[in-house]
């Protein structure tokens, strides 16, 4: 599966604008003082101002060459401040996955990934940038009732789920390429455990089995 378009909400369009664009070196495709669009990899990302007052908050994730996530944390670490394990250490290993991952804050309170998946074959020798950053992998979709949510994805896209059973709290659906990342509404991101996930408006563009899905979660001005 492969994430195209992704649009979100954020209360303030034009931080992002500065944060991703300037930065991050994300090149930006256009900006207004509703909506800014990036390009990042393969995947168009567009943030749209919020027609709420209240914070919208998300987690998505970029996949990076599978061979640099050392490169990749040298660059973060002049850019932001990562998140942490228990122990301090700054980057997850996902076994079961044959990943490692990186995450931060965007100054919307995003919690971002960037991830390296070793079963694709992206390795690069060219020094790492913005414009290595592969697509976006991965967005989250919360929901009330993920097993009903995921039952409705499989019948509409006939995606599955990403290497593991159908859990009532998280389940990826997708492949390496691109992931819905459906989880139940409170339950806390990962990896920070204290910041509940909560709905908020998703308009994606995926192709999946050779079809393309515009597909939109919660209601939204998207």
């Amino acid at each position: 599966m492969k994430i195209l378009d992704l649009q979100i909400n954020t209360n303030n369009p034009s931080e992002l604008t500065n944060f991703y664009g300037s930065i991050l070196g994300f090149p930006v495709l256009n900006s207004s003082d509703e909506t800014v669009r990036f390009q990042a990899g393969t995947t168009s990302l567009s943030f749209n101002s919020s027609q709420t007052a209240s914070p919208v908050t998300y987690h998505f994730a970029f996949d990076v060459p599978e061979n640099q996530l050392e490169e990749v944390k040298v660059w973060l670490d002049l850019k932001v401040q990562l998140l942490t394990d228990e122990s301090g250490g700054g980057t997850f290993h996902f076994e079961n996955w044959d990943a490692h991952s990186l995450y931060f804050y965007d100054p919307a309170g995003n919690i971002v990934e960037l991830i390296a998946r070793h079963a694709l074959p992206n390795a690069s020798d060219a020094p790492f940038s913005a414009a290595s950053i592969v697509n976006v992998s991965e967005i989250g979709v919360v929901v009330d009732d993920v097993e009903a949510q995921v039952v409705e994805l499989q019948k509409t896209m006939g995606i599955t789920p990403y290497r593991q059973a159908v859990h009532p709290e998280f389940t990826p659906l997708g492949d390496e390429g691109g992931l819905l990342i459906v989880v139940k509404d409170g339950r806390g991101w990962f990896p920070v455990k204290n910041m509940p996930a909560q709905p908020s408006p998703v308009a994606v563009v995926v192709q999946a089995n050779g079809q393309i899905y515009k597909l939109r979660f919660n209601s939204s001005n998207l």
